[in-house]
């Protein structure tokens, strides 16, 4: 609500809506799953920033005890409101549960910005030994 200073004051009411759209947003385009020995899926990155950025994305498997394993890493320049090519990414991996973590960041060099997008399973996935 705002007013001013006379008296008695006028005020009005507005009610405004604001949209934030993120600059980068990640989907899986296939989630991660347990296939064999191993963790695999594909993922892809919208770019919403206006201006074409120069992406990497790298796809992590993270186990019980924090030891991280590259399930995959992209690297190229993704133009303005597009969908990157599919990702694909997969490993072999040891036994153990995992929480997988794909980061998708963006740099625009001619703006000196950075932006960064993250998904990650809600569950970990088990990866069982023969």
């Amino acid at each position: 609500m705002l007013s001013d200073t006379a008296a008695p004051p006028a005020q009005v009411e507005r009610v405004f809506v604001i949209k934030i759209i993120a600059a980068l947003t990640v989907e899986w385009k296939q989630p991660p799953s347990v296939k064999g020995e191993g963790i695999s899926g594909e993922i892809a990155v919208t770019n919403h920033t206006g201006q074409a950025v120069d992406l990497t994305v790298i796809v992590l498997a993270v186990n019980e005890v924090g030891k991280a394993f590259a399930l995959g890493y992209q690297h190229f320049l993704v133009k303005p409101e597009t969908v990157s090519p599919i990702i694909p990414f997969g490993s072999s991996l040891p036994y153990g549960k995992y929480v997988v973590h794909a980061d998708a960041v963006g740099e625009l060099e001619s703006a000196n910005r950075i932006y960064r997008a993250r998904l990650q399973t809600p569950e970990a996935l088990l990866v069982r030994a023969r």
